[in-house]
C-alpha cells in the first residue's frame, strides 16, 4: 500500500485519481483540504504504476502524472482481498504469488488475536475460499500473506464484518461503532479496536458500520433504537461545509454546520449498484426551514441526521464523535451536533457529548498539526494513542471522568505530548472552567453533566 497526497497548485472544484486507468476516488474540494488517500498495490502486477490526477477547474480540466515504483517482486499481486465479509459465506482471497517460496495465508480475530484460518499456498496462482464458520463470531479480522521464511508480510488488510440488517432483528444494540473512511480507519486502527474490546469487556452489545455500510439507512436503522446507548463515529469531519482549501487551512468562511462522511447508495438499472461519497449534516432545511441555506444543494443531497428523530429522546448517553472539528459549531452554547442526538434538547443532564474543536490529523500522512483554537500544537500523532487509553480504561469500569483524566497522566516525553494533543498548552482537563479563563484550550470538548457515566451502566 502506498499513501498519496493531492495538492491544490490551482483552484479546483473538484479532484479525481485514477491508477493505471482504474478510479480510485474523487473528492468534492469544498468539504476537504489536500485529499489523502491510499492504493493498493497488490491488486496489481510488481513494478511501477502511473497516477493519473484530474483536476476539474474555473475553464476546464488540469491533468497531471506520476510514476509509482512497486515494492519488489514477491508477494501477492494481481489480488482480489475483500476489505468485507458476508456473514454466511465463503471468505474468499485470489491472486498471483510471485517469487520462490510459498506464501502463508492467516487470518485472524483483531480484537483477540485468535487465527481464524492460516495455510501455505506455493508460488503461482491462488484462490482460497475461507469458510463461513471460521468467521462465524468475527467483527473485524486482520489478513496477512508473510513468505515462510519469517520475512516480513507482503501483504496486509483489515477485514470488516459487512451489515446486514437481517442479522440484527430482535437482537438488542447497545453500541454504534462508525467508521466511514478507510484510510481513517487503518490510522484510528488502535482506536476502534479498543472501543470495541471496551464494550466487549463490558458486556456492550455493539455493532460496526464500516465504509460505505455508512449509509442514511443503516444509521437510521440503528441510531433510531432506543436501546442504542453509545456511539462512536470514527471518520472525517467539519464544523463548516463550502470552504476552499485554503480557508480550511485558515478555519475561515464556509457556511457553519458539522457535518460528517457518510454514502449513499447509487441504484442502477443495466450496471451493478454503486456508491457516492456524501455527508451527514446536523440538519438541513429537509427539517428546519429556518436554518441557513447550505451551499452546492446540501439540503437537499446530504442526510440530514435530524431527521432519525434522536433529538426528541435521552436514549443517548455517550456519544463521542471523533471527527476534525466536530464540537466547533453550536447553538446556544450548545453542539449543533449533540442536539442531533438529543444531548442538550429534552433536559437530561446524564448525557455526554465528546468531539474536537481543532483539526485532528486522521490519516497517515495527514496534518501532522492539531490547529488549535489557541496555538499550534504539533503532537497531533499523540491523538490516537491518546483516545485508544481512553477506550482501555473505559473497558475497565473507569466513568468517562477518570478515563479522560488518565490521558492526562504522563511519565515521560511521548505521554507528555499526548496530553499535549489533545487537552492544550496547559496539558489540563478544563472540563469545568468557564469559557472566559482557559476552556478553550481544551483541543477535546466534552458537553454534558454525565461525565461519571460508566459504559455498561449508565442510568
Amino acid at each position: 500500500r502506498v499513501w498519496i497526497g493531492i495538492g491544490q497548485p490551482q483552484p479546483a472544484w473538484r479532484i479525481s485519481a485514477f491508477l493505471d486507468g482504474e478510479h480510485l476516488g474523487s473528492w468534492q474540494t469544498g468539504m476537504l483540504g489536500v485529499p489523502v488517500f491510499e492504493a493498493d498495490l497488490t491488486r496489481l502486477g510488481p513494478g511501477s504504476h502511473r497516477l493519473r490526477v484530474v483536476r476539474n477547474i474555473n475553464w476546464g480540466l488540469e491533468i497531471t502524472e506520476l510514476v509509482i515504483e512497486g515494492a519488489g517482486t514477491m508477494g501477492l499481486y494481481y489480488a482480489d482481498i475483500p476489505e468485507t465479509f458476508e456473514p454466511n459465506e465463503p471468505y474468499r482471497v485470489r491472486g498471483f504469488s510471485l517469487g520462490e517460496n510459498e506464501l502463508n495465508l492467516r487470518l485472524k480475530d483483531a480484537l483477540s488475536e485468535q487465527i481464524l484460518y492460516d495455510v501455505n499456498i506455493l508460488p503461482g496462482p491462488a484462490d482460497v475460499q475461507i469458510p463461513p464458520s471460521a468467521l462465524q463470531s468475527c467483527a473485524i479480522g486482520a489478513f496477512s500473506a508473510q513468505p515462510t521464511d519469517g520475512g516480513r508480510p507482503v501483504s496486509e488488510k483489515d477485514l470488516v464484518r459487512a451489515f446486514r440488517r437481517e442479522e440484527y432483528e430482535g437482537k438488542t444494540v447497545q453500541m454504534v461503532i462508525i467508521t466511514p473512511d478507510k484510510s481513517v480507519f487503518r490510522y484510528r486502527r488502535s482506536s476502534i479496536l479498543a472501543c470495541a474490546q471496551a464494550c466487549s469487556r463490558r458486556n456492550v452489545n455493539w455493532v460496526a458500520l464500516y465504509h460505505t455500510d455508512v449509509t442514511p439507512e443503516n444509521l437510521t436503522y440503528l441510531l433510531r433504537r432506543p436501546t442504542v446507548r453509545y456511539v462512536y463515529w470514527c471518520g472525517d469531519g467539519n464544523s463548516h461545509i463550502g470552504r476552499t482549501p485554503e480557508q480550511d487551512e485558515k478555519d475561515i468562511g464556509g457556511t457553519a454546520r458539522t457535518n460528517l462522511s457518510c454514502w449513499k447508495r447509487i441504484e442502477r438499472t443495466w450496471l451493478p449498484d454503486t456508491w457516492e461519497s456524501s455527508r451527514a449534516f446536523s440538519w438541513t432545511r429537509q427539517t428546519s426551514s429556518n436554518c441557513e441555506v447550505l451551499p452546492d444543494s446540501w439540503d437537499e443531497r446530504g442526510f440530514d441526521l435530524w431527521t432519525i428523530g434522536m433529538h426528541n429522546t435521552v436514549s443517548k448517553w455517550i456519544v463521542f464523535i471523533d471527527c476534525c472539528r466536530s464540537a466547533v459549531s453550536e447553538v446556544d452554547g450548545v453542539p449543533d451536533m449533540a442536539r442531533s442526538f438529543g444531548i442538550g434538547e429534552s433536559g437530561n443532564k446524564n448525557q455526554v457529548y465528546i468531539g474536537w474543536r481543532a483539526k485532528i490529523a486522521s490519516t497517515l500522512s495527514g496534518s501532522r498539526e492539531v490547529l488549535s483554537p489557541r496555538n499550534h500544537i504539533k503532537y497531533a500523532a499523540k491523538i490516537n494513542p491518546g483516545i485508544t487509553l481512553f477506550w482501555e480504561k473505559m473497558g475497565e469500569g473507569c466513568t468517562i471522568f477518570n478515563a479522560l483524566q488518565a490521558t492526562t497522566e504522563y511519565e515521560d516525553v511521548s505521554g507528555g505530548e499526548r496530553a499535549l494533543a489533545i487537552w492544550g498548552f496547559n496539558l489540563k482537563m478544563d472540563l469545568f472552567v468557564s469559557e472566559d479563563d482557559d476552556y478553550r484550550c481544551d483541543t477535546l470538548q466534552v458537553w454534558g453533566d454525565g461525565v461519571n457515566n460508566v459504559l455498561g451502566n449508565s442510568n
